[in-house]
């Protein structure tokens, strides 16, 4: 380095910001930096740390820091890791604290890098810390710690000293001494009397002083600190809140901790817990032992500071703390929220108001403090944003820092005067401030670096709007601000400010004193001669996180608008990010509520006319018709007649033409406010510029940039027209909206969407607006250009002969429809009012009044040059492309070039000549005209047709064997025109006959003959491939035109030429069916993504997805041979949570679609819809597209005919089209607009509709309770707060831990919405049942939105904020009462309180098995049914087996076809979608019907047609019906973010709403699209509810929600006698037949997979019979049996379940009835919880009959002795499950009666079917029934033991024990135990109402006797169940199955398992105390422990003595 002469200094930071202190001098070849801090606190200053350093690291000798703070020595480890090699210099303190703070900084660094690149939010791929801990410690080895008072040479002739400067430990001022000059550093001052630290020592002399200004614009207020803080902690304690302090770990935390210890002991405040969470200032805080020289806290204070608080050491002890409940207080680092433990606190407790949050001490600007301090409410933390509102309080009198006050005492200790004083390390107005008071008060020179004021030049570039500044990159503010090129900065020029964009210049043309403005920036500021500005970074914006959140989809409210107006009217924000909020804008992306906030706001930011009294008028045309320049007339005419018309129009934006640019070439339209004010006045109307007049300023700056965007927004659109409107002074506005496929409004829906929201949002603002709609198909007047049009404006005021009749006749309605909005009493009169002013030529002269008035009328010129576009065939146009003419206007140069665009006069309908000029271009140069006329060839805005008006005739073929033929024709063909159609999908096959066809038509006399050729053959224009190779394309065309005069075709592919006359020479005539394929697309998949297989189907894609406003990508292809292709995705992310549509021209083999198939499934992307152009479908391409998965195949053809019929109803009648619109993300595709105007009419018809007025009202309606409804279902989910203004919802809106099956429920809204609709519409209150009940948000959310609840839910809910929010906080709330039941109504499925929930649902498959059998005859269902269950039971498939138009009611099972389980598709959506199942249907009896999931009008349609056929099919006697099954395709979570995806199964979003800003922004933005206004709302319940009115009960009422069977009649039971045996399934059988004879009304089900005659049932199968479609001669089979019949337990039972208005009977082998058991289990709870919420079931109880039990089932295996079903179900509730075992005949036909007699149970009997001895007589067996249990023998009060049975057969051992044991002297009782449930220890209050009370147990148990137990089932788990019986295992024994067994015989099993006799008494033995040898001989005893033969004690012969 060269040695310098004079010492240098330079500010490397802290110069206009008080962070990043950095000052390098330099002197003697040496370079010294004092202090190293990093830059904190705003982004632009933050990013500065990581520029690469000013000079070489190596190259600086020496660093000095002032003090430890991290904006001081911070960036220390960062130039170590750069290079530097030197000593860092400070105080021994420093030292310590340095050793603490650095390292934690560099943790910090790197745990917040990690963290990003978890979440995602950093803008690197791999996010990297600026440094490391390891980084941090490295440098620390560099520190050299000194005295304060010495004096040390840090560099060759430099010298310093360290003086004290209070502020914290090691703080220190420091004298620079070099080459015999003084530099002092004042570093950070502390203050002169402060908590802790001494103060300052006096400022030595110096020549240059280096000061802080961090208050250098304040003065503290001098406050008791602790009187200050008391309050406040009373305040938070006194309501259990959190006091969160973030606070400096140096310094601020310890005189906290004094503070609050000295409160604490005066007993100012309450002992709440004080946690000190920062490990840095826990150790720091130690330090303070070591330094007692620096502050004056005694030995006493410094351990008061380490006892008040908790010291907080660990990660896990901090995230306890966020666990914690208040109240206490946290003191956590750092001081500002920029990082460490406190983000987490505040992320945990700011959210809640009775929390508070203290800021003690100095904030930084761009901090989180700083923004705390400023009023913000939300801080943006990993990520996201989160809510404040906890109470935050700036304490005063905590601040560390000197004020200006004590700056400035500071200063007057010097001994003399500096040279020169630096103001650094404050914002600009602190040390700007100072700066001023240093110079005025104590007289000595100052200045405040980076405050250089810059002298203002113009730099004579038109930035177009765009405020840009234009500085040198040495300019000493640009290098000290750190400026880079686009930088937003701030300008002051003497009062004005403002905001620009930094363009940085690197040569001589600028100086380096100078910033040069743009002529925007200059026109804005408006500088005086010689004007200086201050430059610096700009703060954010205010409105950047509404900027953020709308862009992520979030829904912004007024402020917020208002907030992002108000930056845009101050270029606070760039154009890139106007452009991000023009794109989050645009299409449909504003809901009402915004576009009016929009609206409101652009009117405030601008000037406001006021006219006076009277009215007002306007008018506006909505765009896109090219030539529609009606203004200038209309707004001559109105004036004329004496109203004010105050006009402001705007430019082109995407037009060739804006009317302010055909205005101007006539007159001067950039009027100031005043100059219109006057025009209108004098004349009554004007036509001006609305951007020079800054009526809605804002606008025009939007508009600047969605002119290059190209693309609109509807919201904008009506913000844009209104606010300029209003702000105008206008009182009436006309909206002018035509309406045409290629018009701006393309269709009816878009017109009326657009419509509503203008009528809207007028009607918020209290404008009166009209609306009138006209053509929009074809362009208005004659030239399309400012100049042209201006022609035609001329014309029809001067009413020329060849004026543009359209034009004058629209003009003209447009003023009636004005001028009637405004008369009054004369309305109706308009338009002979202003036919009479244009006739008589007032408007003209009042037209040039105006002109003159704006500056003069000027004629319109002329183009230089022109040029024809000639038609290249012959036709009539049959299609105009609007924008296709607009783009040609715009590229001959219209509007830049005024002359410029193109003239033509034809319209649909005219005929044209071949060659005949089409239109004219005119251009201001040669060159533009060329590339206009070069565009032209291809644009072809004239679609060329001619429409048919013939009849048609058939072409007979006759062909000969000898290969010869014969066509025959009309012969009457002389002088016609003949058209031969014909599909040429073989052309070449087709040749001939096409040929021969033709020639005959000329010989029968036709004068033309043409082909329509819907497909023309595969148009490969390739002439060969390979040498020998050719292709016959050019032949067939020649064939062509020599057979034929014209052609006809649509969408031909074209391969390789552009246009069809490249290779015809005839007329040819191309008809595109794109339009209708756009139409259908748009209305029918609204979240479509339109993909093309390859560049070839492009052409189709981009013009479908230019039609329908889809987004779209064109595959990627290869392809290796003709079956061997690969694509690739271009934008797999663009595709994700859209439905994909295939689009192609022609399918044939099906090969490419197939490839795409399979890489979207790779992408785990949604199976795709395909539209085919041509489906050519060759050989089975069809069959495997379809197994490949595709969800639809669509092709053109079919769908033209439907979107005509539909087109015309609508435009026919008025209702019917406000309906078909649809609402919000409802959509009617055209096939269901139809269907279900053909049941409107049939309903009418049939008079169960009053009028279709009604009926569409109702439909309507139901489109807007399905929105509501799934909004209100995604709130379940997501939010503890509802919002029925539609206000987007915050942070702490939301739950914490959010749960629902979301997909299914809001697939469950239509259906369900559908079901309501369909009730409503034919006034009949149907049955509903649901078969995933997890989706039972969708019933729930929509019964309380029409008020449709039961008791428990109505005394809760309703549809207010409050009662909407109980709504959904009570969803998964899992709050309990004290009984330990749930609190909450709601379940995660139906349940007892779901209105009209007949089932749970929880097994998915239950429903689809039991809805066939659940209504009674005249009743009807709707079964709505999961595609997932399809595959859990397929047992459905047998429905169509068992429904009888003779015993069934009418049900309508409707599958919701979403495709998704919970982790993948579904078998459904993996074998092929609705198609396969369609098959799959068909060959199980079903007849399916598609039907559209998203759309509750096709769910009712459904309803209706499915109805229809059943009772149609029933009318036809013995006919076999197919069961009608609807499929309703879905989308998983249709109509919500996420929707298709895995996730939509249970939570759709991203993230959590309540923590992570992404995903609450796509809630509001999803809630936003389904939110429905309340009044709307209230009026569409109000049509849905017509019950009143059609006499019928709500859906909570419906026929089988609350069942109520007659009980049945039953005969006695017959007495079977004593001493005899039979099979109790031979009584059980009698005794049901009986009861069903005796009760006909009653229908009968009997469930049995097999074998009832084995098992004894031989009455009930000959009575009641199979039920089968075809009976077998001989065999007990009918069609109307009752018998059901299947291979599938569940079915069975199910058949039973379902059957509660009848009589059933369940038979199944015991081993098979586990498969029932979650069926079973399913109804046992439902049922006790409909009696527990009062409402107790009331369908006759289920016998459930296990027979074939374990003990007799001799001829199978183990696996099939299984006594499973019956332990399971004695663990049920004793109440609802009676598990029963009879022990005879006449006990089984008792308990089969007494099953009967209970309502809502199950009664599980354990029957035998081998004969069994008799043992009870009807009385006893009556008595068991009801009780339970009987004592058979003896007396269990005197008995020595107890033994006690349970199943027939172990009564049989029972008995034979007794007797052992009495001959041995052992009195014992007997006691048959038949229903063991009834004495177990009760478990709730109802059951105990069932079972046995103690003194009845103790009757048949006196707890004093031993027993023994012989049960059917296993021991553990009966005497689990009877723990109240079990006196313990001295006293208690118990036998059963022990899981032995095998083929044995019923002696054999109880041998194996040990429950023979013997093994009884040897029991009885263990209990008594007795020797076993006393009871059993030698022989029985090895018998029973398996030492000799078992026929030793097997079962004897009846009566014998063992």
């Amino acid at each position: 380095m060269t040695a310098s002469s004079n010492p240098t200094l330079q500010f490397l930071g802290a110069a206009g910001t008080v962070t990043g202190s950095r000052y390098l001098v330099e002197a003697n070849g040496q370079r010294v930096l004092v202090d190293c801090g990093l830059f904190q606190g705003y982004k632009q200053l933050r990013e500065r740390n990581w520029a690469p350093f000013p000079v070489e690291a190596s190259s600086i000798d020496a660093v000095v820091l002032t003090h430890a703070h991290l904006d001081h020595s911070g960036y220390l480890p960062a130039l170590v890791k750069q290079g530097f090699r030197g000593r860092i210099h400070c105080t021994h303190g420093s030292v310590a604290l340095c050793g603490l703070l650095l390292p934690d900084s560099g943790h910090l660094l790197e745990e917040e890098a990690k963290y990003a690149a978890r979440k995602g939010y950093s803008k690197h791929k791999e996010p990297r810390p600026l440094y490391t801990e390891d980084d941090a410690r490295r440098s620390l080895k560099q520190l050299k710690g000194h005295d304060y008072g010495r004096d040390i040479e840090v560099a060759s002739g430099v010298t310093i000293r360290f003086h004290p400067a209070g502020h914290i430990l090691g703080a220190a001022h420091v004298s620079l001494d070099v080459q015999g000059q003084r530099l002092h550093f004042s570093g950070d001052l502390g203050r002169q009397q402060e908590s802790l630290m001494n103060p300052p020592t006096p400022l030595p002399a110096c020549d240059v002083l280096v000061c802080e200004s961090t208050y250098g614009n304040r003065e503290h207020i001098p406050i008791d600190q602790e009187a200050e803080l008391a309050p406040i902690i009373r305040r938070v304690a006194a309501r259990g809140g959190v006091i969160v302090i973030p606070a400096f770990a140096i310094g601020r935390a310890q005189a906290l901790m004094l503070h609050i210890a000295r409160l604490r002991e005066r007993k100012d405040i309450p002992r709440v817990p004080v946690y000190l969470n920062s490990p840095m200032a826990i150790n720091a805080t130690r330090h303070y032992h070591d330094h007692h020289s620096e502050h004056h806290v005694s030995d006493e204070d410094c351990q008061r500071m380490f006892d008040v608080a908790t010291f907080v050491n660990t990660v896990e002890e901090s995230k306890a703390l966020n666990r914690q409940r208040g109240p206490m207080i946290i003191i956590s680092a750092s001081g500002m929220i920029t990082g460490g433990r406190v983000l987490h606190h505040i992320e945990a407790f700011g959210p809640d108001d009775r929390n508070a949050i203290l800021l003690a001490g100095y904030q930084a600007g761009g901090t989180r403090g700083a923004a705390l301090a400023a009023g913000k409410r939300t801080l943006r933390m990993f990520g996201r944003e989160v809510p404040i509102r906890a109470e935050v309080v700036q304490l005063e009198g905590f601040s560390g820092h000197a004020d200006a006050g004590e700056l400035l005492d500071w200063m007057r200790t010097a001994p003399s005067a500096p040279r020169m004083v630096y103001l650094t390390h404050g914002e600009p107005d602190a040390a700007d401030t100072l700066r001023g008071r240093v110079q005025r008060e104590l007289g000595w020179r100052a200045r405040a670096p980076g405050h250089t004021r810059l002298r203002v030049t113009r730099a004579g570039i038109d930035t177009y709007q765009q405020p840009v500044v234009y500085m040198h990159r040495d300019c000493e503010v640009c290098r000290s601000e750190g400026f880079a090129a686009l930088t937003r900065v701030r300008l002051d020029v003497d009062a004005r400010t403002l905001v620009a964009t930094l363009n940085v210049v690197i040569d001589d043309r600028l100086g380096l004193d100078e910033v040069a403005l743009s002529e925007a920036a200059w026109t804005l500021l408006d500088p005086a001669p010689d004007a200086l500005a201050g430059v610096r970074h700009a703060e954010p914006a205010a409105s950047a996180g509404a900027l953020r959140a709308k862009v992520f989809g979030a829904r912004l409210d007024d402020a917020q608008y208002f907030a992002l107006v108000q930056d845009v009217m101050e270029s606070r924000l760039s154009d890139l990010e106007l452009a991000a909020f023009v794109t989050a804008s645009a299409g449909d992306r504003l809901d009402h509520a915004e576009t009016t906030a929009l609206t409101r706001a652009m009117i405030s930011v601008g000037q406001r006319l006021d006219w006076g009294e009277g009215p007002v008028l306007d008018k506006h045309c909505v765009g896109g018709l090219p030539g529609n320049r009606t203004t200038p007339i209309v707004v001559a005419i109105v004036a004329a007649l004496g109203y004010r018309i105050p006009k402001t129009s705007s430019r082109a934006i995407t037009s060739p033409a804006g009317t302010a640019d055909t205005m101007e070439v006539m007159a001067p339209v950039a009027l100031d406010l005043a100059a219109m004010r006057r025009v209108v006045e004098r004349e009554g109307g004007c036509i001006v510029w609305g951007g020079n007049v800054r009526l809605s300023p804002a606008d025009d700056i939007l508009i600047r940039v969605q002119r290059p965007l190209d693309f609109d927004s509807d919201g904008q659109l009506v913000a844009s027209v209104l606010s300029k409107k209003i702000a105008a002074g206008s009182t009436h506005v006309l909206i002018d909206m035509p309406v045409g496929p290629t018009a701006k409004v393309r269709g009816e829906a878009a017109a009326h969407s657009l419509g509503t929201r203008l009528a809207h949002t007028a009607g918020a603002l209290g404008l009166q607006l009209g609306i009138h709609r006209s053509d929009g198909t074809q362009p208005v007047g004659r030239g399309i250009g400012p100049a042209l049009e201006a022609h035609d404006v001329l014309k029809v005021l001067r009413n020329a002969a060849d004026a543009p009749a359209d034009l004058r006749e629209r003009a003209l309605a447009l003023s009636a429809a004005l001028l009637d909005m405004a008369a009054g009493s004369n309305a109706g009169t308009g338009l002979e009012r202003a036919r009479g002013v244009l006739d008589s030529g007032a408007a003209l002269a009042k037209f040039l009044a105006i002109c003159e008035a704006q500056g003069g009328f000027r004629e319109p010129p002329r183009a230089a040059f022109t040029a024809d576009v000639p038609a290249p065939a012959s036709g009539r146009i049959a299609a105009i492309d609007n924008r296709r003419l607009a783009k040609l206007a715009k590229l001959a140069g219209a509007p830049t070039s005024p002359t410029a665009g193109l003239e033509t006069g034809l319209r649909i309908g005219d005929t044209v000549e071949r060659g005949q000029p089409m239109m004219t271009l005119h251009a201001e140069s040669p060159g533009e005209l060329a590339y206009a006329l070069e565009h032209a060839a291809t644009l072809q805005p004239f679609v060329l047709g001619e429409p048919l008006q013939a009849r048609i005739a058939p072409v007979a073929w006759r062909h000969f064997p000898d290969g010869e033929s014969l066509v025959t024709l009309d012969d009457a063909l002389d002088g016609a025109d003949v058209a031969i159609l014909a599909s040429l999908r073989n052309a070449d096959a087709l040749a001939l006959p096409l040929r021969f066809a033709a020639r005959t038509a000329r010989e029968f006399g036709a004068r033309s003959v043409g082909l329509i050729a819907p497909y023309l053959g595969y148009m490969r224009q390739d002439t060969r491939f390979h040498r020998g190779e050719a292709v016959s394309t050019p032949l067939f065309a020649q064939f062509l035109e020599e057979a034929f005069d014209w052609l006809v075709t649509v969408d031909p592919h074209l391969h390789r030429v552009e246009r069809l006359q490249s290779l015809y020479r005839i007329p040819t005539v191309h008809v595109s069916a794109t339009p209708a394929v756009a139409r259908w697309i748009a209305e029918t998949v609204p979240d479509a993504v339109l993909i093309g297989p390859d560049s070839e189907s492009e052409q189709w894609v981009a013009d479908i997805a230019a039609l329908s406003g889809m987004p779209y990508q064109v595959l990627a292809k290869e392809r290796h041979g003709d079956y061997d292709v690969r694509v690739s995705l271009p934008d797999p992310q663009a595709v994700a949570g859209r439905t994909p549509v295939l689009i192609d021209d022609i399918v044939s083999s099906g090969h490419t679609i197939l490839e795409t198939l399979a890489h979207l499934r790779r992408l785990s992307l949604p199976p795709p819809l395909l539209v085919a152009i041509h489906p050519v479908f060759a050989g089975d391409a069809y069959a495997r597209l379809q197994e490949a998965g595709l969800a639809r195949i669509l092709s053109a053809a079919e769908r033209q005919r439907t979107l005509e019929l539909a087109d015309a109803h609508r435009r026919a009648d008025p209702a019917f089209d406000h309906w078909a619109a649809g609402y919000g993300v409802i959509r009617h595709d055209p096939l269901t607009q139809l269907r279900v105007r053909q049941m409107v009419h049939e309903l009418v018809a049939l008079g169960r509709t009053p009028d279709a007025g009604t009926a569409w009202q109702r439909l309507a309606a139901a489109d807007r309770v399905t929105s509501a409804g799934m909004w209100l279902v995604a709130h379940m989910t997501y939010s503890q707060r509802v919002r029925t203004d539609g206000a987007a919802l915050e942070a702490d809106d939301f739950k914490a831990t959010p749960e629902g099956h979301t997909g299914g429920s809001l697939n469950m809204v239509p259906a369900y919405a559908g079901y309501l609709l369909m009730d409503a519409l034919d006034g009949v209150t149907r049955a509903w049942m649901m078969g995933q009940g997890h989706c039972v948000a969708a019933i729930d959310a929509l019964n309380v939105l029409v008020g449709n609840m039961t008791a428990r839910h109505a005394e809760r809910y309703d549809r207010s904020d409050a009662g909407l929010s109980r709504f959904v906080g009570d969803f998964y709330a899992y709050t309990l009462n004290p009984d330990g039941t749930p609190a909450s109504p709601l379940g995660s499925h139906v349940n007892a309180h779901t209105a009209g929930g007949v089932m749970e649902g929880g097994y998915l498959g239950f429903a689809e098995l039991q809805y066939v059998h659940a209504p009674l005859k005249d009743e009807r269902l709707v079964a709505f049914l999961s595609d997932g269950a399809f595959e859990e039971q397929r047992g459905s498939d047998w429905a169509p087996r068992w429904w009888r138009a003779e015993d069934s009611g009418l049900v309508s099972p409707i599958i919701i076809l979403n495709g998704r389980r919970i982790e993948q598709r579904s078998q459904i959506a993996q074998q092929g979608g609705e198609r396969w199942l369609d098959r799959h249907l068909r060959l199980n009896g079903f007849d399916p019907i598609a039907l559209d999931g998203r759309d509750p009008a096709s769910i009712a349609w459904g309803i209706h047609v499915m109805e229809s056929r059943l009772q149609a099919g029933a009318a036809v006697p013995d006919a076999d019906v197919r069961l009608p099954y609807g499929i309703a395709e879905t989308v998983k979570g249709f109509g919500f973010p996420g929707a298709g995806t895995n996730a939509s199964h249970n939570l759709p979003l991203p993230g959590n709403p309540s923590k992570e800003a992404e995903a609450r922004a796509l809630f509001n933005q999803g809630a936003a699209a389904l939110f429905v206004a309340a009044s709307e709302l209230e009026e569409a319940v109000a049509a849905l509810n017509s019950h009143d009115l059609q006499q019928r009960v709500r859906e909570r009422d419906h026929a089988l929600a609350d069942r109520q069977v007659e009980p049945p009649r039953v005969p006695a039971i017959a007495d079977r006698g004593a001493g005899g045996e039979s099979s109790p399934m031979t009584a059980l059988d009698e005794q049901f037949v009986a009861i069903a004879e005796a009760n006909p009304g009653l229908r009968v089900r009997v469930g049995n997979p097999d074998e009832l005659r084995s098992n004894k049932l031989d009455r009930t199968l000959d009575a009641m019979k199979h039920r089968v479609h075809e009976p077998e001669p001989g065999v007990a089979e009918s069609t109307t049996g009752a018998v059901i019949t299947a291979l599938n337990e569940e079915a069975v039972v199910c058949a039973a379940l379902g059957n509660k208005g009848g009589l059933n009977l369940v038979v199944t082998y015991e081993a098979f009835a586990p498969k029932m058991l979650g069926a079973v289990r399913q109804e046992l709870i439902f049922a006790r919880h409909q009696a527990q919420a009062g409402r107790p079931p009331g369908w006759l109880g289920v016998p459930l009959v296990l027979t074939s039990h374990t003990w007799e089932n001799a001829k199978n295996e183990q696996s099939h002795q299984d006594p499973t079903m019956a332990e399971a179900l004695l663990g049920e509730m004793a109440d609802i499950s009676r598990v029963v075992f009879p022990p005879d005949a006449n006990g089984a036909a008792a308990a089969l009666a007494h099953a009967y007699a209970q309502r809502g149970t199950v009664t599980t009997l354990v029957v035998p079917k081998r004969p069994v001895p008799h043992e009870l007589t009807p009385t006893q067996a009556q008595a068991l029934a009801t009780q339970g249990a009987l004592c058979l023998a003896g007396n269990p009060a005197t008995a020595a033991i107890l033994l006690v049975a349970t199943g027939a057969y172990q009564l049989q051992e029972v008995r034979h024990a007794q007797v052992r044991l009495v001959e041995r002297g052992v009195s014992a009782a007997i006691v048959y135990l038949g229903e063991p449930g009834r004495f177990r220890t009760p478990r709730d209050p109802d059951e105990a109402r069932y079972v046995h009370s103690d003194s009845e147990v103790h009757a048949l148990f006196p707890a004093e006797r031993p027993r023994i137990f012989v049960t059917h089932t296993r021991p553990e788990p009966f005497l689990g169940a009877l723990r109240r019986l079990d006196t313990g295992p001295a006293t208690t024994a118990a036998l059963g199955f022990v899981n032995r067994g095998g083929t044995l015989d019923v002696p054999g099993l109880l041998f194996a398992n040990r429950s023979t006799w013997a093994h009884v008494v040897d029991a009885a033995a263990g209990v008594l105390g007795q020797s076993r040898g006393g009871l059993l001989s030698e022989a029985e005893l090895a018998a029973v422990d398996g030492r000799g033969d078992p026929a030793t004690i097997l079962r004897p012969a009846s009566g014998s003595t063992p």
